[in-house]
């Protein structure tokens, strides 16, 4: 809900906001995807949270105000590796399992709740997070407005999106 509220105050104020989302392509459990029925249940409440909830998911309530325009304001991937073995091409998921939000070059929030009731409530699951704030700030004009940046944090987004998972 946050993010949807964020994403749609920037579009009506006008505002550069980008919002990366990064998810395994299917959960970490063992089986094939074919037989499992926890996979296949998993899966189903993944998409309808993002996009299949007939009407009422985060990319469909964003699609009602902004139309064709949803796409300049969130995004969401997922990994994959890639290289050849004997000469032929290969491929294989990788699982995302990282809790990290990176906030305008300024926050990072790095823990291991995951964004659902069992962790989010604070009675369930027992849960840790660190929140990285640096001293250190750079000033940047965007758009004729100054933003306080960290270096730090800005080099751990830049280093995260360039990870090689080949080395």
């Amino acid at each position: 809900m946050r993010i949807r509220n964020r994403i749609e105050k920037a579009y009506k104020n006008n505002e550069k906001f980008r919002v990366f989302i990064f998810l395994p392509l299917q959960p970490a459990f063992p089986g094939e995807i074919t037989e499992s029925h926890t996979l296949h249940l998993i899966m189903k409440y993944t998409y309808k949270t993002i996009s299949r909830n007939k009407g009422l998911s985060l990319y469909e309530k964003l699609y009602e105000l902004l139309k064709e325009k949803v796409d300049d304001y969130i995004s969401f991937f997922s990994l994959r590796t890639h290289g050849m073995i004997y000469n032929k091409p290969v491929t294989e998921l990788i699982y995302i399992h990282s809790k990290l939000m990176l906030v305008d070059d300024e926050y990072a929030i790095i823990g291991s709740a995951n964004i659902n009731d069992r962790s989010m409530t604070g009675h369930r699951d027992s849960e840790i997070g660190v929140l990285i704030k640096s001293e250190y700030k750079n000033e940047i004009q965007i758009d004729n407005r100054i933003y306080n940046i960290s270096e730090n944090v800005k080099n751990l987004r830049i280093k995260l999106m360039k990870v090689n998972y080949f080395l």
